[in-house]
C-alpha cells in the first residue's frame, strides 16, 4: 500500500474535524447580524470573562472582544481551527481576546461572567455536572440556536420566523 504526503495531510486535518463534530455540533457559523442581537441580551461589565466553547465560530469572540472591554476566550478542540484563529489573533494584535486548544470537559470554568454556546440539544447533559460544580451564581449563558432543556431561559431573542433563536439562561 502507497500512502502519499497529501492523503496523510488530509487525514491529519480531517480528524480533527470529525472528532469536534462528533462531539457537540457541526459547524454552522453564527450570522453576522445576530452578533448584535446577543451582545444586547448581555451587559458586559468591564472585564468580565468571556467564554466561547467549542462553537468553531471564532468571529463570535473576535466580536465581543472587540467592541468590549472584557477578556474573551473562545476554547476548541479541533486543532486545525484553534491554529487558524490563534495566527488571525495575533496578526491583528487584540490582547484581550485569547484562544485555546483544549478539552473543555477538562477546562476550568470557574471565573465565567457569561458562556457563548452553539451546541446540539442532546448533547447539553454532558456539561450539566461540570457547570453545577463550577459556574458561579448568575453566571450567563448564551445559546445560539439550541435551548438547553436544563436550564430555564430568561431570555430569547427571536424578532422574526426567519430568526434563529438565541437563548440567555442565568445560572
Amino acid at each position: 500500500m502507497n500512502i502519499n504526503v497529501i492523503e496523510i495531510v488530509i487525514l491529519i486535518i480531517l480528524i480533527p474535524f470529525a472528532l469536534a463534530w462528533m462531539s457537540l455540533a457541526p459547524w454552522v457559523p453564527t450570522r453576522k447580524k445576530d452578533y448584535i442581537r446577543w451582545l444586547k441580551l448581555v451587559e458586559f461589565k468591564k472585564w468580565d470573562n468571556f467564554y466561547e466553547i467549542w462553537s468553531w465560530d471564532w468571529r463570535v469572540t473576535f466580536y465581543a472582544g472587540k467592541n468590549h472591554d472584557i477578556n474573551a476566550r473562545w476554547i476548541e478542540i479541533c486543532y486545525p481551527i484553534y491554529l487558524y484563529a490563534k495566527i488571525k489573533n495575533i496578526i491583528q494584535k487584540n490582547r484581550n481576546i485569547s484562544f485555546e486548544n483544549a478539552d473543555l470537559f477538562k477546562y476550568d470554568f470557574s471565573d465565567a461572567d457569561v458562556i457563548y454556546l452553539y451546541w446540539m440539544p442532546d448533547k447539553n447533559p454532558k456539561l450539566i455536572d461540570k457547570f453545577r460544580k463550577e459556574l458561579k451564581k448568575w453566571t450567563k449563558i448564551i445559546s445560539y440556536t439550541f435551548e438547553i432543556k436544563w436550564l430555564e431561559p430568561i431570555e430569547i431573542s427571536k424578532p422574526t420566523e426567519n430568526d434563529l433563536p438565541i437563548y440567555l439562561y442565568e445560572f
